[in-house]
């Protein structure tokens, strides 16, 4: 008679977590220890391993060692409650419990993930020696046959396979173990809020770099700074530029969330190198669509020139774009919409908020938002305008404070200037001159000093 399913599960459970162990050890022991050592070493482990520079073994490998200590001790606490409580689901849920929240490490490691292989990319073009050596690590026995790139990318795909376990393992359980599917359940969708979490900031990473690679590909004497903390890549593609009087020109864009870049095929371009010239960047809240005929045609309107040419200035408010196809043009129309509409209704509700909220702590929350959500709002008026507020505010501060602290040292130096008041004259007359005479006697005349010294002996 064959095991029960949920049983099954559990074992798979366990035997996937012990190789994915091995694939951590094998790329510590394998891969990373011997370049970490070459670079601590740089003058005697030439011969041993290739020598990369430490900011890109960082890059490469980033939190690897401690993912696998986390790993070496789950992997440990799953075979003690298996052993000592059984192929059960509440074995198994217990450790997930005491674990889920380290997890969340995986967000480094997966945000880090398309720079790492970037990184590893360029080394091995650099260094021609580190290919050679890579293939070699490869045929070890410890390699288990699995190249780097192969084991860097085991983590990532780790937590979506802890999902996909838990939810067959929920679903196999027998009816009468409500208890323990209650529970899988829970555990179940708090491994899936760990996994959302990592998954966002992966996909947040890789935007990030895609945004970054077209900055590295851009080029002429007007080239802008494109890369901003709230910029998302949409899409790109290729059409044709038509201006009044002019020759056609060849166009490259791209669609951000907050601006349409319009690019231009360098046209003396180095042996391998895929430059762009800048052409200009329109924020989104300016892009205007004029209805065309052509099938194949966009017509672009702006309420601002901008410049189109670098050699002789010229400028532009509309653009003629011709696409490829229609699908093209439809591919491109709609994603701009979009952009155009989610844009104007952010800068719509942030008006609204600083209209509600004009001064303050409000007004700040507002302006943060507005950088956030525009892209180049530094040249927004409005944004330009409260700016110059809050450093008027800030320099009228600390004028006052100067002021105050003027005043108070000039109040402190006449008290200490002035002349303190003179010490009363001594007594003419004492008690205990009445005491020794009974007060029949007139006190002489004299100062008290030499009296009293003579007095006292």
């Amino acid at each position: 008679m064959s095991d029960p399913h949920h049983v099954l599960i559990i074992r798979e459970i366990l035997a996937t977590e012990q190789r994915y162990v091995q694939s951590l050890l094998a790329l510590e022991h394998v891969y990373h220890e011997p370049l970490r050592i070459a670079c601590e070493n740089r003058e005697t482990a030439l011969a041993a391993a290739p020598v990369l520079r430490p900011e890109e073994l960082r890059s490469i490998f980033s939190i690897v060692a401690v993912i696998t200590k986390l790993h070496q001790s789950f992997v440990a606490s799953l075979e003690k409650e298996i052993q000592q409580r059984g192929e059960t689901a509440s074995s198994v849920l217990h450790v997930f419990r005491e674990y889920v929240a380290q997890f969340r490490m995986y967000s480094g490691y997966c945000s880090n993930y398309p720079a790492a292989l970037s990184t590893l990319a360029s080394c091995i073009q650099k260094r021609k020696s580190l290919g050679v050596w890579l293939q070699e690590r490869r045929e070890l026995p410890e390699a288990m046959r699995m190249d780097m790139q192969s084991l860097l990318i085991m983590p990532v795909q780790r937590l979506p396979r802890y999902v996909l376990l838990l939810t067959d393992l929920a679903k196999r359980l027998p009816q009468e173990e409500k208890n323990a599917k209650v529970e899988v359940e829970r555990v179940l969708g708090e491994v899936k809020a760990v996994t959302d979490m990592v998954n966002e900031s992966q996909r947040d990473a890789e935007n990030a770099l895609k945004v970054m690679q077209v900055q590295e590909k851009l080029t002429g004497k007007k080239n802008e700074i494109i890369m901003t903390p709230a910029r998302r890549f949409i899409g790109e593609g290729e059409c044709t530029h038509h201006q009044t009087s002019e020759i056609a020109k060849r166009r490259h864009y791209f669609i951000f969330n907050d601006a349409l870049l319009l690019t231009s095929p360098d046209t003396m371009p180095v042996f391998g190198s895929n430059k762009l010239k800048f052409v200009c960047l329109i924020p989104m809240q300016h892009v205007r669509f004029i209805p065309q005929q052509s099938p194949d045609q966009v017509r672009i309107q702006t309420p601002v020139q901008y410049t189109i040419s670098s050699g002789s200035p010229k400028y532009s408010s509309t653009f003629n774009l011709q696409m490829p196809s229609q699908q093209d043009k439809d591919t491109f129309t709609n994603a701009v919409i979009a952009q155009v509409d989610a844009m104007t209704s952010l800068i719509k509700s942030q008006e609204q908020a600083r209209e509600a909220y004009p001064t303050g702590r409000f007004r700040t929350i507002v302006n943060h938002l507005t950088l956030r959500g525009r892209g180049k709002t530094h040249q927004d008026s409005d944004t330009q305008h409260a700016n110059a507020n809050a450093n008027t505010n800030t320099t009228h501060i600390i004028i006052l404070f100067i002021v105050i602290l003027t005043l108070l040292y000039l109040v402190a130096r006449s008290l200490w200037a002035s002349p303190h008041p003179p010490p009363p004259p001594p007594p003419t007359h004492h008690w205990l001159w009445d005491l020794i005479t009974g007060g029949d006697e007139k006190e002489p005349q004299e100062p008290a000093e030499s009296f009293w010294s003579r007095m006292l002996g």
